[in-house]
């Protein structure tokens, strides 16, 4: 747990912040393809 712990912010502080800023739509896109073959799709907002 302690290094899930750790590992946490580095991702909350770096990678995502990272990938808003670089992914185009197509490679965003490419990832939420890739989260619904898992299993795992991210919830849509509703409107």
């Amino acid at each position: 747990m302690a290094l899930l712990r750790d590992h946490i912010p580095k991702e909350q502080d770096g990678v995502f912040p990272a990938a808003l800023a670089n992914l185009s739509t197509e490679e965003w896109e490419a990832v939420e393809a890739t989260r619904i073959k898992a299993g795992s799709p991210l919830s849509r907002p509703v409107a």
